[in-house]
């Protein structure tokens, strides 16, 4: 569980933190459905407390939005320094901010 979790409406992002490692994901839209991951427009960047990676393709799905609450899941492939991994997880229930 994460120590911090928001979203802010008006960027249309996602944000978590546990300790130093941290996930921001920004779409063009907050509203329930699929988004393809595709930067520059639709991002998520994972800090581990010394490298940020980032997303160069995958899904975030939000199934949920309502009374200042959000909830869904990614999945995304990750990019740093010549690797890559995949890295995939849920929401649930994330206050707006």
């Amino acid at each position: 569980m994460a120590d911090e979790t928001y979203f802010v409406e008006a960027y249309s992002d996602i944000y978590a933190a546990k300790g130093t490692k941290t996930i921001d994901i920004i779409l063009d839209a907050l509203d329930k459905g699929t988004y393809q991951i595709s930067q520059p427009i639709r991002t998520l960047d994972y800090f581990d407390g010394t490298n940020t990676q980032k997303g160069q393709s995958g899904t975030v799905v939000i199934t949920e939005k309502s009374a200042g609450l959000i909830s869904g899941s990614f999945t995304c492939t990750m990019s740093s320094g010549g690797s890559s991994s995949t890295i995939s997880g849920e929401f649930s229930n994330i206050p707006k901010k």
